[in-house]
């Protein structure tokens, strides 16, 4: 079901989400467990290539640690599998369908950005 799919993308976490979060471990913790607790509901994940990214930066960044030591196993979904193009296929089509999008933002989702 086309809105069931569209509510699993909202949940998957891009790389901004965490490079860009104002939360510092430090400060905020809680934040980051939260999103352990959210992950183990089965609410959140992300994807191989937004650990990829994340992994890139430098090996003493607390992110990346977090990401390296911390996080669970299945946080980020594989996504080579015929089921991810699949659901990524029906995605594209959705949005570019959709008049609720501007075509520079479609033009951004088919890219990537």
């Amino acid at each position: 079901k086309t809105e069931d799919l569209v509510q699993w993308v909202k949940d998957v976490l891009p790389p901004g989400f965490f490079q860009n979060s104002y939360y510092a471990f430090d400060i905020c913790p809680g934040f980051w467990k939260s999103l352990i607790h959210h992950h183990d509901e089965r609410r959140v994940y992300s994807i191989d290539s937004v650990r990829s990214e994340l992994l890139r930066g430098r090996k003493t960044e607390d992110l990346v640690q977090w990401v390296k030591d911390v996080l669970p196993p299945g946080f980020f979904l594989d996504t080579d599998g015929e089921d991810v193009t699949a659901a990524y296929a029906d995605v594209m089509l959705w949005v570019q369908r959709s008049p609720r999008y501007f075509d520079r933002a479609k033009a951004n989702v088919r890219h990537g950005s």
